[in-house]
């Protein structure tokens, strides 16, 4: 009986030793050093130190030093190291880990045409958007979802009654937000008019719903061909404007205007202003709150995107101006948008009563889901 208590005791102990180290190897380790010029070996402020394909990095300071915690499980992936105007390099994390003398070397680069002289109270902003990018998938839902919406339009003539119309519309993304272009946005995108209430003439899907299609553009984080989209940053000036708080938690806010505002840049067709603000907290890189304004053209009517129905274009309209606010809420654990407005003034050559001189439409989130969301009929018309 002596023998089998002995037996057990070590057995036990045993366990327990292989337990621990089991689990040590599962603690976070961390990493500390700087990120400096391969040239002058100066320090590079702003640089970001992430775990690769994850959402796990830091910002440097001025000095180019980072502190950085990686999680046990992320251990043998690959760290890299970038910086706006520098060549982004990967490293195998664990030869790093738990040294504080880490020095990265980065090379400067040339961006061609399109280079953009950075300056350094820019670099923060500019990684910060590059951690929002990098942080989409974890934040936001990245498998097919619905949302529902509760929706008024409020449309004002020169010479005829104001209209109003209310609608509760449902939307379907079969992808989730997840990288893609600007065609395969509109692709996946579905919607259903499931209930009108008063003023309103249902649109043809096969032709584009016109006013519901800007409500993309309106969710930067959906629509990444924009300014969340890291290889298309250099088309824009980022600054940050000051530390602030957003329902008490800490947060950037940042302003930013596109540098050529082309069809390339905002996806908006004939567009000659792009600009505007965002609110990203610091703990996540969470976007929670953008505001854009832009001026178009719009050749494509009442929308200001090229995805549009031939019938609806208006050969007078002069310009569009634009004012997009999206506000993000937390649903299960992701962000999505709990409010979306789009104010719209639009200007003619030749006045027609029947042509409304200015728009709002203004949606409220009712109900997300991603179990056994619903997929609806998506556009199949468009213009190239």
């Amino acid at each position: 009986m002596r023998r089998i208590i002995v037996y057990f005791i070590v057995y036990f102990i045993v366990y327990f030793l292989f337990t621990v180290l089991i689990f040590a190897k599962l603690e976070a380790q961390n990493i500390e050093g700087q990120v400096v010029q391969y040239s002058d070996k100066q320090g590079i402020p702003f640089a970001t130190v992430a775990v690769d394909g994850s959402a796990v990095g830091v910002v440097c300071d001025f000095e180019g030093k980072f502190l950085l915690e990686i999680p046990g499980s992320m251990v043998s992936k690959k760290i890299s190291v970038s910086c706006v105007g520098y060549k982004t390099k990967f490293f195998e994390l664990k030869q790093f880990l738990n040294k504080s003398d880490i020095i990265f070397e980065l090379d400067a680069e040339n961006v061609g045409i399109e280079e953009v002289v950075v300056e350094e109270k820019s670099l923060l902003a500019y990684s910060v958007i590059k951690m929002l990018s990098a942080s989409i998938s974890e934040n936001y839902p990245n498998m097919a979802y619905n949302y529902e919406f509760s929706g008024t339009e409020e449309l004002k003539f020169s010479g005829a009654k104001d209209k109003t119309t209310d609608f509760y519309l449902e939307l379907s993304d079969s992808k989730g937000y997840k990288r893609m272009n600007p065609l395969a946005d509109y692709q996946t995108i579905g919607y259903n008019i499931k209930s009108v209430t008063r003023n309103y003439e249902v649109n043809n899907l096969n032709g584009g719903v016109l006013n519901l299609d800007d409500i993309i553009e309106t969710d930067l984080v959906r629509y990444r061909s924009n300014v969340t989209d890291v290889n298309q940053l250099h088309l824009f000036n980022f600054e940050i404007k000051k530390d602030t708080k957003y329902l008490n938690l800490p947060a950037w806010e940042l302003e930013f205007f596109a540098l050529i505002p082309d069809f390339k840049s905002t996806g908006i067709s004939s567009c000659e202003k792009y600009s505007g603000k965002l609110i990203v907290l610091k703990n996540n890189h969470e976007l929670v709150y953008a505001e854009i304004f832009s001026i178009s053209s719009a050749h494509s009517g009442l929308t200001e995107n090229l995805f549009a129905d031939n019938n609806s274009l208006f050969t007078d309209l002069l310009s569009v101006e634009t004012h997009r606010t999206v506000r993000y809420a937390k649903h299960n654990s992701k962000y999505v948008p709990s409010e979306i407005i789009v104010e719209q003034t639009f200007k003619y050559s030749k006045q027609n009563q029947l042509q409304p001189i200015s728009r709002k439409i203004k949606l409220l989130l009712k109900n997300y889901t991603t179990t056994n969301p619903k997929i609806f009929q998506t556009r199949t018309f468009f213009i190239l």
